[in-house]
């Protein structure tokens, strides 16, 4: 038992060659001996391109097996990071300990086999085709705290260094700060990691997301399309759905929609002119008419 925590180590590792070349096809093995001298031991977070892809735990040796596939090409990285769980250290910044492979794949085509004709055994003709991963992603899940997860062990160092970056771009103080997951996977199965889209992301963290918290979230398994609209809430106001809302200044036209509103003339302005108009004229005939009608009487009585 010791009054501070300690960070682990990683005593050894293979390959010892930390920048490697493989085929896109090879399958690479890649394996770490860890200590930590408080006696714990560590897990161990596998990561391929920052993309997290293994956990391993209760062992102070750990591997990890990986193939990029075929077309895949260029440089990437395998890494590794271990950690006891606790947050603070003695005589340390960083807890955690990593290791990193960095990697140059060279590209091997993929190929579709087929038989020729005839038909039979032994091996058919075929053409070479490359495969291109169709990416597919289930909906994020519920917002999570971030903190309390990297005390439970859901979240590791980095990844939590770079939710906390996202919080505070957007103004999510620590209680605030959340992160949610989603999985995603390749419809045509290339067996490629290739512009797989992120499964980490920070969120708005409320410890009981509602459709009425002001806050675009997750919950029911569904997520809102926009603040508290869509998703598991009602749907979301639009600039066609017949109803003057969202700020419009008449039905589905003016404020936040393209259409402009049509600008009606102003009848009854132009109607109250003219009535005055026509009054004035009229009275001015009435009372010519009368004089007209004093000026002949009097000529009657002379």
């Amino acid at each position: 038992v010791t009054a501070q925590n300690r960070a682990p180590s990683v005593d050894s590792y293979s390959p010892t060659n930390l920048n490697l070349s493989v085929l896109g096809t090879d399958t690479s093995v890649f394996s770490i001996t860890e200590h930590d001298p408080d006696g714990t031991t560590p897990d161990a977070y596998w990561f391929v391109d920052d993309s997290f892809r293994e956990l391993d735990t209760g062992s102070l040796s750990d591997s990890f097996d990986y193939s990029f596939g075929c077309g895949v090409s260029g440089l990437h990285s395998v890494k590794v990071e271990i950690t006891d769980g606790l947050l603070d250290c003695y005589n340390s910044i960083d807890c955690n300990a990593s290791m990193q492979w960095n990697i140059t794949v060279e590209n091997v085509a993929c190929s579709i086999s087929g038989v020729g004709p005839g038909g039979g055994g032994g091996g058919g003709g075929g053409s070479g085709s490359v495969c291109t991963p169709t990416w597919a992603c289930d909906d994020w899940t519920v917002c999570k705290n971030a903190a309390i997860g990297l005390e439970i062990g859901e979240l590791f160092g980095e990844d939590y260094r770079n939710l906390q970056l996202e919080c505070a771009a957007n103004y999510f103080n620590e209680e605030t700060c959340g992160h949610q997951t989603r999985i995603c996977f390749d419809v045509n199965n290339c067996s490629s990691a290739l512009n797989k889209p992120f499964g980490l992301q920070a969120c708005h963290y409320t410890e009981n997301p509602t459709c009425f918290d002001k806050i675009k979230n997750c919950h029911g398994g569904v997520c809102e399309f926009l603040i508290d609209c869509g998703g598991p809430c009602q749907k979301c106001p639009t600039c066609s759905d017949g109803i003057q809302n969202q700020g419009e200044e008449d039905v589905d036209c003016g404020g936040p929609c393209p259409s402009q509103c049509l600008v009606e003339s102003p009848m009854l302005t132009v109607g109250e002119g003219t009535l005055i108009y026509v009054f004035v004229v009229v009275a001015l005939f009435i009372i010519l008419g009368i004089k007209l009608y004093q000026i002949v009487k009097m000529k009657k009585k002379v």
